[in-house]
């Protein structure tokens, strides 16, 4: 083989041509990436989209950057340092986006409504039909005149998210009921004392424990006490304003935090309407049951905890229930 041959198209060691410069086969690499990569100049103009990148690009509107945001590649270009966000891209006519960086994502746990959890593919069907939501990366690189500009990728992480919400909401709301839990209660007491104190107002806690929940158990059988505490569960929650928030804490133990009070007398009368709300018969393998509770009460002190303010809930609770089984 002569010179002449050896300089034919596809005679390079790794079989690219060495005719071809560093850039072009840069880019080639680039384009057999199956994640949307897109090369953007100084002035964050676009200089090259791979294939992936133009197919989401149609998705999206036209444009990858315009629909996830530009946060990540202005940090990128202002600090010549890599940079990541987690950013969500919502359904076509809705102009709501949200930006999450990575080192904020865990401070943003806290969990509305109860939810129970669902599987894979729920996740995943309910994830294709909401907002979209990208990981999106930013790297500083060189360009191929030798000019500054930032190396963009940004994968989809649509179902993985819609997994982790559903794992978070789980981790905090009781499996049986959907109500929160004394994770959540935590959270939601730490925040209504903040807003309280600020808001010169008070918070308190109601404590409500099932009347003969046992016997139910013993009678009908634990998949009975089951429904039971479920029924309990949806009629506390539809008498719990908006604003304040039912959870269970134990076996047949729940709780109320009331928020906006004006005093003890608002949580007393708090405290019977749930009652009374609560109080009734429930259908239970055919066989009526009795539902009630005995219920205590504690407005929260500027200073007090949560274990100090369900301790004091707890014995209120205690003398109710000493007082209805008297009667």
């Amino acid at each position: 083989m002569d010179a002449a041959q050896a300089e034919e198209p596809g005679g390079g060691a790794d079989g690219t041509d060495p005719r071809r410069g560093d850039a072009e086969v840069a880019r080639d690499h680039l384009d057999a990436l199956p994640v949307a990569v897109e090369l953007r100049d100084a002035r964050r103009r676009l200089v090259h989209a791979n294939p992936a990148a133009r197919v989401l690009a149609e998705e999206l509107g036209g444009d990858v950057l315009a629909a996830t945001g530009a946060a990540p590649v202005d940090a990128c270009l202002e600090d010549g340092q890599p940079h990541v966000a987690t950013v969500e891209v919502p359904p076509a006519g809705d102009d709501t986006a949200g930006v999450v960086d990575a080192a904020d994502a865990a401070g943003a746990a806290d969990a509305a409504g109860a939810a129970d959890a669902a599987d894979g593919a729920e996740a995943a069907a309910a994830a294709e039909a909401g907002s979209r939501w990208f990981d999106v990366h930013a790297h500083p690189t060189t360009l191929a005149d030798g000019s500054g500009g930032v190396l963009v990728t940004s994968l989809e992480v649509t179902v993985e998210h819609a997994l982790e919400e559903q794992l978070r909401l789980a981790a905090l709301h009781d499996p049986l009921t959907g109500l929160p839990n004394r994770q959540l209660l935590a959270v939601r007491f730490a925040q209504a004392r903040s807003w309280a104190a600020r808001a010169g107002n008070h918070i308190g806690l109601v404590y409500l424990d099932l009347d003969r929940f046992k016997v139910i158990n013993d009678v009908h059988g634990h998949g009975a006490g089951d429904r039971f505490l479920r029924e309990f569960g949806s009629r506390l929650q539809a008498t719990t304003r908006s604003a304040d928030t039912a959870a269970r804490v134990g076996g047949d133990e729940f709780v109320v935090l009331c928020t906006h009070l004006d005093g003890a007398l608002s949580l007393q009368t708090a405290a019977s309407r749930i009652a009374n709300a609560v109080d009734g018969t429930v259908v239970l393998d055919g066989r009526r049951a009795t539902v009630g509770a005995s219920v205590g009460w504690v407005l929260v002190g500027r200073d007090m905890d949560l274990d100090t303010a369900l301790n004091q809930a707890d014995t209120a609770m205690y003398r109710d229930k000493a007082r209805r089984s008297a009667t």
